[in-house]
């Protein structure tokens, strides 16, 4: 059975969820319909994210979003990437 292509979301369609205390940390984004998890990092991973490029403190959402867009991308079976 062939899957149905999936629409792109756009960033409107997201939302993001930062929460920083001391030694934790906790970005996700987030659909803001139904608010299923896209992608997330915790704690130590939020650092690395933000060090290899990933993640951008000024602009947190927007660099979620692209970061989860290209791993979307990637996971998609071949058949629906154009």
């Amino acid at each position: 059975m062939r899957r149905k292509p999936t629409r792109k979301l756009a960033l409107e369609e997201t939302e993001l969820i930062t929460w920083f205390e001391r030694d934790r940390a906790h970005v996700c984004l987030s659909r803001a319909r139904n608010n299923a998890t896209i992608v997330e990092w915790r704690d130590e991973a939020v650092g690395e994210a933000i060090e290899d490029g990933y993640l951008n403190p000024r602009s947190y959402h927007t660099s979620a979003f692209e970061c989860a867009d290209g791993i979307v991308w990637h996971m998609r079976p071949t058949e629906e990437r154009g």
